[in-house]
């Protein structure tokens, strides 16, 4: 299911969130970096919206770089996903960010990492 983080991206082109992102809308770009078929522009628009504070741009790159993968369409994980290099500290970096704005499942993530860095 799409998940729409703002009203105001509802009802809008590809083309329009494109243009929306490029101007700077945080909301476009982490909808552009999820859609976006390139695995280097879209970690770069969804890092655009995480630097602006969107939570979850921020979960979403810090699952992006503990797991190391990248899906074509981040809403539908049926296309292969693109590899990237797995980078704990970054996932840990974003992951802080969103838990701390209260999501839940990031301070979940966090817990793995941490038990998971004692073995």
């Amino acid at each position: 299911m799409l998940e729409i983080v703002n009203e105001e991206l509802v009802g809008k082109s590809i083309g329009e969130i494109t243009f929306m992102a490029r101007s700077g809308n945080m909301y476009a770009q982490y909808e552009f970096g999820r859609l976006n078929g390139s695995p280097e522009i879209g970690v770069y628009y969804l890092q655009k919206a995480a630097k602006q504070g969107l939570m979850q741009a921020q979960k979403q790159l810090g699952l992006i770089y503990m797991n190391g993968w990248v899906y074509k369409d981040m809403y539908d994980k049926k296309e292969p996903a693109d590899r990237i290099e797995i980078d704990i500290t970054k996932a840990k970096y974003w992951l802080n960010k969103s838990a701390k704005q209260g999501d839940e499942e990031s301070k979940l993530l966090l817990k793995k990492l941490k038990e998971t860095s004692k073995v």
